[in-house]
């Protein structure tokens, strides 16, 4: 026997799901994300860079991620490539912080009964723990938060 696949009933046990998150301002409730939902939210980050060394920076960070030994021996060859002098991190701080303010968005809008902005949520404290939060509970990849971790305690 075939059970009939009904997309409102999934998405209905998605909304269903909810947990509470305790910022200075109060108890906000939240969802988890879909892939895609996470991925439209990590695409501020790409958007909000307007410098192209900016943008071909952060795009090589997702390359060498993936590549093997003998790719990153040639590319540190070729380091040079890429002149870190003229990266803008302002414009990573500000897109990182986009994407947490997003996802924050898209998670809890569904609990709120007034118009919510990116604005509103970037006013709040603790908006990038619970973005961490969301990402954590929707089953997003925890290895790149714990890269980014490892990387933030050797600086």
């Amino acid at each position: 026997m075939t059970q009939k696949f009904n997309i409102n009933t999934l998405i209905q046990k998605g909304k269903e799901l909810v947990f509470e998150y305790e910022l200075p301002a109060g108890t906000v409730y939240y969802r988890p994300l879909t892939d895609l939902e996470m991925d439209e939210s990590e695409s501020l980050l790409l958007t909000t860079i307007t410098d192209q060394a900016t943008c071909d920076y952060i795009m090589n960070l997702g390359d060498n991620k993936k590549g093997d030994k003998e790719e990153e021996d040639k590319e540190e060859d070729n380091k040079d490539s890429i002149d870190i002098v003229n990266i803008d991190f302002t414009q990573i701080v500000q897109g990182n912080a986009a994407v947490a303010c997003s996802i924050v968005l898209t998670a809890i809008q569904d609990f709120s009964d007034e118009k919510i902005t990116i604005d509103d949520i970037s006013k709040l404290s603790g908006i990038k723990e619970l973005a961490d939060e969301i990402k954590r509970v929707s089953g997003y990849d925890m290895d790149v938060i714990a890269e980014v971790e490892e990387f933030r305690e050797d600086e």
